[in-house]
């Protein structure tokens, strides 16, 4: 067996790296074609999110990160609000970090694996699966605090009439996060509607989805009883009211119900 990765030996790196994200993907929906780089950090992105995992000379760690707009602002007081349950969860004191510059992310949470790291062991085995059970963990208790629980409304936030173009940006992001989430848990990929939303923004590619008859996404969700994160039950968030005209809210409100979801 091989010792853990060490100095400039960026092979070695990218084995260990292939190696861990076999190990990953059985245990977790994360890091699905994840392509790994030489290096001592393995990053991938997920809309807002970011999960990494980051091996030092003494130490080891696996961490979330979340970006730093009004939207993903949200998430971040979403999981501070529940910080006790996930450290509790996890098992662990976690490091909690809030940002506070323009260019900070918003949060990172960071679960340092102290007993292990290239410098204290060679134990490549017992390195990957210390990195893979925190990651594991993290993901399962930040999970539910990502996006708003099936079949509960959000909670309503003020709409402010002057940074409409910032709740736009929120529209977008929750979105993204939602349909990526969704993605990783089942293998759902919503690729034409994402690379909607990316090429016009969330609130155009949503008044662009209520003007198409049939939308194939919604009956998608439908079977798989996920209509609260349907771009329908988007528009109808209270939150979201300021962006969309009643006609479209009614349109959207109407397609819900036609497929017997409570609005």
């Amino acid at each position: 067996m091989p010792t853990a990765p060490q100095g400039s030996d960026s092979g070695l790196y990218v084995s260990f790296w292939n190696q861990l994200l076999e190990k990953t993907r059985l245990q977790t929906s994360l890091f699905r074609g994840a392509a790994p780089k030489a290096g001592a950090e393995l990053t991938v992105k997920q809309g807002a999110l970011r999960w990494s995992f980051v091996v030092s000379d003494n130490a080891s760690l696996v961490a979330l990160q979340v970006g730093d707009t009004d939207a993903n602002r949200v998430i971040s007081e979403r999981l501070l609000a529940h910080q006790h349950e996930i450290d509790l969860a996890c098992g662990a004191r976690l490091i909690w970090r809030q940002g506070h510059a323009a260019d900070e992310p918003a949060l990172v949470v960071i679960w340092r694996v102290e007993e292990y790291g290239p410098a204290t062991t060679g134990d490549w085995t017992g390195l990957q699966d210390a990195l893979v059970d925190a990651m594991a963990r993290l993901y399962g208790a930040c999970r539910p605090y990502l996006t708003e629980k099936p079949g509960q409304p959000a909670p309503a936030r003020p709409a402010p009439d002057a940074d409409i173009e910032g709740l736009a940006q929120r529209f977008t992001e929750d979105l993204i996060n939602a349909h990526y989430l969704l993605g990783e848990e089942t293998g759902y990929s919503a690729a034409q509607f994402l690379g909607s939303v990316r090429r016009h923004g969330g609130v155009d590619a949503a008044r662009r989805s209520l003007r198409v008859s049939q939308p194939e996404g919604l009956e998608t969700l439908r079977k798989m009883h996920r209509l609260d994160i349907s771009v329908e039950a988007y528009v109808l968030r209270p939150e979201y009211a300021a962006l969309f005209t009643e006609d479209e809210r009614e349109i959207a409100r109407a397609r819900l119900r036609s497929c017997g979801y409570p609005v």
